[in-house]
């Protein structure tokens, strides 16, 4: 037997992870453990959420009140094993070792059934269910894979990663009121992640809470008032409240501290566009092109503002780069027959010019 070098369980030698925890055991003889910290990256996942699984079973950190039971819906339901049979460690070796894989593999289908009888034997592991919840995603089961997720989330309540994977999948499914609980209860144990807040933000004002979301970003402001994210979203909660003067002045702000984001030009100057302010948006417009020439709606916006200003050649030439790097975009085939009327006119144009002059 060796011992995980995470949670310190016994596991027979030739098993590769933990029956308690999911860490490798790969360096179970050194028994080493591994920083603590959460990586993105799924193949990564596991490694970084074992030793904040195991400072969760140390430590015990009050949980916030459950998602679902606030929702109505009663308490999320637990996978729990048979009773009268006892837990079978190489059974959930086996499972999570293969729905792992099939995970990798893209499998979903397998991977679905693998994890489910993992979480069978080992439902107070988190990890198991974050995998359910991304495989029932990918197969398109929106239900499913919000349910798993959030017993993920409810095991580890102060999880980054658990928090953010079921927070997109609530907005996904136009559940923003769901996702605002679930951004609260986290933030609760976590309230200087700023992140969370600016996401917290976006979710009230999508839910029309639109005072709520502007003073949630000016608070995060005072603390840190280089945060780009805070600073475009505030300006975009000032924007839907109609205080547009003050959005054009949130979005200078984001542009001035952050003068590389093309984000924070393009929304100081579509801002600037739809005042009917013309001359300054155009070089942010500009900049924002210059900084990402690729992106097709920055160019769409570029061309509205010399049109406006009556620059029809650079007009075009800017429509036209829109309807290369967006073919689908909903309003580029409309686009497209506008701008070759628009070509043609302006070759008539020029020939009757021409045509005039020599005479």
């Amino acid at each position: 037997m060796i011992r995980c070098p995470y949670c310190g369980a016994k596991n027979k030698d030739d098993f590769e992870y933990c029956v308690r925890c999911s860490e490798t055991l790969e360096f179970a003889h050194d028994f080493q453990p591994s920083p603590l910290r959460f990586l993105f990256p799924l193949l990564l996942v596991v490694l970084a959420g074992a030793a904040i699984f195991v400072i969760w079973e140390r430590t015990k950190p009050q949980t916030a009140p459950t998602t679902q039971v606030e929702r109505g819906g009663g308490a999320a339901a637990r996978a729990e094993t048979p009773v009268g049979r006892p837990f079978d460690a190489g059974l959930a070796q086996l499972s999570t070792r293969e729905g792992l894989q099939a995970f990798r593999d893209g499998d979903y289908t397998a991977a679905v059934i693998h994890l489910q009888q993992f979480i069978q034997e080992a439902p107070d592991n988190p990890f198991g269910h974050m995998y359910l919840g991304l495989a029932y995603h990918n197969l398109g089961d929106p239900e499913a894979a919000i349910q798993a997720m959030e017993t993920a989330f409810e095991l580890v309540p102060g999880s980054p990663s658990f928090q953010r994977y079921l927070v997109a999948m609530l907005r996904d499914s136009g559940q923003d009121p769901e996702a605002e609980v679930v951004l609260q209860q986290y933030l609760e144990l976590n309230p200087d992640d700023q992140t969370a807040r600016v996401e917290l933000a976006r979710t009230m004002r999508a839910e029309g809470k639109t005072e709520e979301a502007i003073l949630q970003m000016q608070e995060v402001l005072v603390e840190s008032p280089e945060n780009l994210s805070a600073r475009l979203e505030l300006g975009e909660s000032l924007k839907n409240a109609g205080r547009v003067e003050e959005a054009a002045a949130a979005f200078r702000g984001a542009a001035e501290t952050n003068p590389d984001s093309a984000v924070a030009q393009h929304a100081l100057g579509v801002t600037e566009l739809a005042a009917g302010n013309y001359s300054q948006s155009l070089e942010p417009l500009q900049e924002a092109v210059r900084l990402d020439a690729e992106n097709g709606t920055f160019r769409l916006a570029l061309a509205q503002a010399y049109e406006n200003l009556d620059k029809i050649p650079e007009s075009l030439s800017e429509y036209d780069a829109f309807v290369r790097l967006s073919p689908d975009d909903p309003l580029t085939p409309k686009i497209a027959k506008l701008l070759a009327r628009a070509k043609s006119a302006l070759a008539e144009r020029q020939a009757q010019e021409k045509s005039g002059g020599s005479s």
